[in-house]
């Protein structure tokens, strides 16, 4: 099998889009762990040279590197945890930044929607929302998910499958198109100050989404 620069970047992708769906994760005890031992950076630093050189991922990479670095400086894990549920799950001085997509759309009507399209588009590749887990819109269930199809295009680029890479190529597109509610996520994150982690993490989430597909 040869191994094309194209098959690398989306292996590449794969790898650095679950990076960022554990990042905007719960941060338990073990992902601290990674984060503050230098594993969760090297991680993403050697997925990011097999990219495009871009100036967004490069920056992002350089300011998630400089937030890690205060993480390790001036908070516990128990900070970090206070800090992630005050900006995403419950804060009662202002509405917190939900990573639930189909709550960013005007008044949180087509959530509903929003739900049944994901659902659909996860069992047409044979996934099944588990009970209790995420709802289908969260932030890291759709990354889980386009990391999923980010590795079978990689795999079917190995096997030369044309019709297959076309089918991948609309679903990774439609997924990106789901996603686009991120950008209102990364301008609120900005106004409230942004997070020394959170806020370079979803810039370069967005600037992984800016890239082209082929």
């Amino acid at each position: 099998m040869v191994i094309t620069t194209s098959s690398l970047t989306f292996r590449a992708r794969a790898v650095i889009t679950d990076s960022i769906s554990r990042g905007f994760s719960y941060p338990v005890s073990d992902f601290y762990t990674d984060l503050t031992s230098g594993e969760f950076l090297q991680s993403l630093s050697n997925e990011c040279r097999m990219l495009q050189k871009t100036s967004a991922v490069y920056v992002s990479l350089s300011e998630i590197e400089a937030g890690i670095r205060k993480i390790i400086t001036d908070r516990t894990r128990e900070d970090l945890e206070s800090e992630y549920i005050e900006l995403f799950e419950h804060n009662k001085a202002k509405s917190p930044l939900h990573l639930y997509g189909g709550l960013h759309l005007q008044n949180g009507g087509g959530r509903l929607e929003t739900l049944q399209c994901l659902t659909s588009l996860y069992r047409s590749c044979g996934l099944e929302m588990e009970e209790g887990s995420e709802h289908a819109d969260h932030l890291t269930v759709v990354l889980e998910f386009l990391g999923l199809l980010y590795r079978q295009y990689d795999q079917l680029q190995s096997d030369s499958d044309e019709p297959g890479l076309r089918q991948l190529k609309a679903d990774i597109r439609s997924v990106i198109k789901e996603l686009a509610w991120t950008k209102s996520l990364d301008e609120e994150l900005a106004a409230r100050g942004g997070h020394p982690f959170y806020l370079p993490l979803s810039r370069l989430l967005q600037a992984l989404l800016a890239l082209p597909d082929t």
